[in-house]
């Protein structure tokens, strides 16, 4: 069983363990947090004319599937600590694939359509961002804000690429041919995560620090900072969920076509993608918290020029909003390890995830019902700007993290990303 000694650099832990951090960045990309989820607003126009459903109605799907992740979380958070990250992981995938796939086949009875996403995100919910962020938190340390920006860059590449190609499909091919396409994407990770996925796991003399120290779930509950992370989480998701599920309507109601529109969509994705990797960087040399209120901050501004001019800027605008999106995803796995240590990383970050899911399912919704009591975009996306003050607000709040930096690899692995 091969060692690693304590105090690896971020060059030697990226040198041992980029097959993993690979892996596990095209996983979270093409599982439920990513394409199955950045591609709703596609779907939204097709389905509605076919079956005659109203746009609030149809994108409730987001309130149904991240629903899904908030009642799994918890026991997902349960499985990755008690049986490895890995398992949980290839159990989950084919599931997703399956239930993705069968969303082909919904009728004009929209419970159906609920049903279906709600069976995919429950079935699936082991494929999320709690399973593969424990695996690449447990392999880096020295370097883990870079490395978890990486990671979380998966779900922003596949938001560059993955709306305009299913449009494609959906266009070519039709909406079911779509679903089909989705699944099929979500089944091609498995082999992957089968060759070069893989936990470190640290066994650790009495008294030494590592991968192993940290706070329990329950102590973790009954810190202030556990709450200012999760509230601020949940404000800012309300924002991104809607403005994920919404921006293909929201630039087609101000003239667009929907081709540019989806082309439109996925500077969301670059700006993702680059807000991952940059955030990633700042995080080892930045307090993360003033980090994410810099970003939550430039967001709410962004929805709100939206709301009050239209599309004239929205290309600079979806760009800001997506660079704040990557930075949430990524703190929200680093300042659950740094805060908390991975002790029970999967529980805590479960329980943080709860609010987090319920802001992104419940904003679509709730868009788009103020926009269709209001008459418009401008208010509903003002106070959207306002939540994204409040989430700052609160991340400043927040002090130093109270366990010390843990050094990666302080012990026994088990596994390696090269088996």
């Amino acid at each position: 069983m091969a060692t690693k000694p304590p105090g690896n650099t971020a060059g030697q832990e990226f040198r041992t363990s980029w097959r993993v951090l690979l892996a596990a960045m095209l996983g979270v990309g093409l599982c439920v947090n990513g394409l199955p989820y950045y591609t709703v607003g596609v779907f939204i126009d097709p389905l509605a004319a076919e079956f005659g459903w109203a746009r609030s109605a149809i994108s409730l799907w987001s309130f149904f599937l991240t629903g899904g992740l908030v009642v799994t979380a918890p026991l997902v958070g349960w499985a990755t600590d008690r049986f490895g990250a890995r398992r949980v992981i290839l159990v989950s995938i084919p599931l997703l694939a399956v239930c993705v796939a069968a969303m082909s086949r919904i009728g004009p009875r929209i419970w159906m359509l609920y049903a279906a996403v709600l069976a995919m995100s429950v079935l699936g919910s082991g494929a999320s961002g709690i399973a593969y962020g424990k695996t690449v938190n447990s392999w880096f340390s020295a370097g883990r804000g870079l490395a978890l920006g990486i990671f979380a860059a998966g779900i922003g590449l596949v938001s560059i690429v993955g709306p305009r190609l299913i449009q494609s499909v959906v266009d070519a091919l039709g909406w079911r041919v779509g679903f089909l396409a989705v699944g099929a994407a979500a089944l091609a990770a498995w082999p992957l995560m089968y060759l070069f996925l893989f936990e470190q796991r640290v066994a650790l003399a009495p008294g030494q620090g590592g991968a192993t120290a940290g706070a329990t779930c329950r102590e973790a509950l009954g810190m202030p900072i556990f709450w200012f992370q999760a509230v601020a989480y949940g404000l800012f998701s309300i924002l991104i969920g809607g403005m994920i599920v919404l921006l293909v309507p929201f630039l087609t109601d101000h003239g667009l076509t929907r081709v540019a529109a989806a082309t439109y969509a996925g500077l969301f994705g670059v700006g993702s993608f680059a807000g991952r990797i940059i955030s990633g960087y700042l995080f080892d040399r930045v307090h993360a918290p003033y980090v994410c209120a810099a970003v939550f901050f430039l967001a709410g501004l962004a929805v709100c020029v939206l709301g009050l001019t239209g599309a004239r800027y929205a290309g600079v605008c979806i760009l800001v909003m997506g660079l704040s999106l990557g930075s949430e995803v990524s703190a929200l796995g680093y300042i659950t390890a740094r805060y908390f240590g991975l002790r029970a990383y999967g529980k805590i970050f479960a329980a943080l995830a709860v609010l987090t899911n319920l802001g992104g399912g419940l904003g679509p919704f709730a868009i788009s019902w103020a926009l269709e009591w209001s008459g418009g975009y401008g208010l509903p996306f003002l106070v959207l700007g306002a939540l994204a003050a409040v989430a700052a607000a609160l991340m400043v709040l927040m002090g130093r993290h109270p366990f010390p930096d843990q050094p990666g690899g302080a012990g026994a692995q088990v596994g390696s990303p090269g088996a």
